[in-house]
């Protein structure tokens, strides 16, 4: 049974399970490390992270958490107040949109050209000042989609 014990480390405070299944999701803003994969899984890969970012820049627009919690690799970090991060489409869509589709992140993502972009330890989608951005990788599961959301 899971103990309702709280662990508090820094402001965050989670229940003692939550501390025990803790996991560190990097800022990859940072991230310059390439991909040193056979060119034929590099282009494959760079073809599911086009795909993704162009079902993303739809979300965005439509300001449809729905779909965008698709297009989402859980566990994903999400930088606003009181979260931390979310491990499903039901926890995403319970978001509030306003904090996370903040105008600035959407001016970010739509004025993004996907067919300039190239392959990294995550892509980052940013505007000049480097926040905010969206990385896209991999999640646990495998899928390629949104692991981090930077304000």
């Amino acid at each position: 049974p899971e103990t309702e014990t709280r662990a508090e480390t820094g402001t965050e405070v989670r229940t003692e399970k939550e501390a025990e299944t803790e996991y560190v999701i990097e800022d990859a803003s940072e991230q310059t490390t390439e991909f040193y994969l056979p060119k034929e899984e590099t282009d494959k890969l760079e073809e599911q992270y086009r795909e993704v970012l162009t079902q993303i820049k739809t979300a965005v627009a439509d300001r449809n958490m729905g779909e965008l919690a698709q297009d989402v690799a859980y566990p994903c970090y999400v930088g606003i107040p009181d979260v931390i991060a979310v491990r499903s489409e039901e926890e995403f869509e319970a978001l509030d949109v306003d904090q996370v589709l903040t105008e600035e992140l959407v001016d970010v993502i739509e004025n993004t050209d996907i067919d300039s972009l190239e392959l990294y330890a995550g892509y980052v989608v940013s505007g000049e000042s480097g926040k905010p951005n969206i990385t896209i990788g991999t999640g646990e599961d495998g899928k390629v989609g949104i692991t981090g959301f930077n304000y």
